[in-house]
């Protein structure tokens, strides 16, 4: 599907050969014609990526850290070294949900030891293993809170993280809300018609991540995904569903919870296969950061420790 917004090498020597702009502006927009392309350039100009030697889908944005173009980008995630687009950003909004909600349960659970250590009816060298998961627990809730709720507010917007901070820009001009159909309608188009899957980890997302409807192209429409190859009236069998269900718990079972795996290891731009090689790669990558992270509690452990004397010490004097 994709190979068609490729520019062939011919096309590629005439643009670098063409002495002006117009030139240049000319051979993208005769390329073009027939491509499902609405957003330009702040001159203008359809955007193209001369890395990927490819004319960029809408919405779409060159990560030089995977060194590929990725669909619907919204951004990169140092976290699980992977870039966050159209085919895992519903994973992506789970992945948060799952956290936050774990996250509230360990603060709100290991809460009431830290109110008996206030009141010193806690002994033993486990409260401070207590006392230190109640303040990571809470860390990380807090921070969770302002990102979910950020993320929840750009999906009822159909905004990206980078259209956000700039936005998309059209024939005429920059429009913030230019693929805003109404909040329930994105909220759709993220998670699906099926309201049944909504919270599970299966990819449910409208349409085909190139082809997006705008505003203008959405009114007096009742079904615009039709011809963008969308998951609406195209229903699939639950033999379907019950093979990626199988597929992520057989993938994530010696790394991490099973609802995170699909959002771990679909790969991006390229292509929708995932290779067991590239499994085998991911799963040596969070093992390595599982490692460096479970060395790097031990060490704020001890720390932590000390802090906690010295309060005690503190308090008894």
């Amino acid at each position: 599907m994709f190979k068609k917004f490729k520019i062939p090498d011919a096309e590629m020597e005439k643009f670098h050969q063409a002495g002006t702009e117009e030139a240049q502006r000319q051979i993208l927009e005769r390329f073009a014609q027939g491509l499902p392309v609405t957003n330009r350039t702040i001159k203008g100009v359809i955007r193209f990526c001369e890395k990927c030697q490819l004319i960029k889908p809408d919405r779409a944005h060159h990560c030089s850290v995977c060194s590929t173009c990725v669909l619907k980008m919204d951004h990169h995630c140092p976290w699980v070294n992977n870039c966050v687009g159209f085919h895992n950003y519903k994973f992506f909004m789970l992945f948060l949900a799952y956290a936050l909600l774990y996250c509230i349960f360990i603060t709100a659970t290991s809460l009431q030891y830290l109110i008996r250590f206030w009141k010193g009816e806690l002994d033993g060298m486990g409260r401070f293993h207590l006392l230190f998961l109640f303040f990571v627990a809470l860390m990380f809730a807090v921070s969770l809170t302002s990102l979910f709720f950020y993320h929840c507010y750009l999906v009822l917007h159909n905004r990206s993280t980078l259209e956000a901070f700039t936005p998309p820009m059209f024939r005429t001009g920059k429009d913030k809300d230019g693929f805003s159909l109404g909040k329930y309608n994105n909220f759709q188009e993220v998670f699906g018609d099926n309201r049944k899957l909504w919270f599970l980890p299966i990819f449910t997302s409208l349409g085909n991540g190139v082809a997006y409807p705008v505003r203008a192209q959405h009114q007096g429409t009742s079904n615009t995904y039709d011809s963008m190859g969308s998951t609406r009236n195209r229903r699939r069998s639950g033999k379907h569903f019950l093979h990626i269900f199988l597929l992520n718990l057989c993938t994530s079972f010696f790394t991490e919870p099973f609802f995170f795996s699909y959002y771990l290891f679909y790969t991006e731009f390229q292509s929708n296969k995932v290779t067991y090689i590239y499994l085998l790669h991911k799963c040596m990558q969070v093992l390595i950061l599982f490692m460096l992270l479970f060395n790097s509690i031990l060490k704020a452990n001890v720390i932590f420790k000390k802090f906690i004397e010295l309060l005690l010490t503190l308090r008894l004097t």
